[in-house]
């Protein structure tokens, strides 16, 4: 029992760590994007 609740902890934590990296890369992508339409702004 207590081994089938760690496997789910495991992907739980896995899933958010992944989640966190797919914001943070999002999160770049849209400051490039703000600094490429500043730029073409100029």
């Amino acid at each position: 029992m207590s081994y089938k609740w760690d496997k789910g902890l495991r992907t739980e934590l896995r899933t958010t760590f992944l989640l966190q990296i797919n914001c943070k890369s999002y999160d770049i992508k849209i400051r490039i994007n703000t600094i490429f339409i500043k730029l073409y702004a100029l």
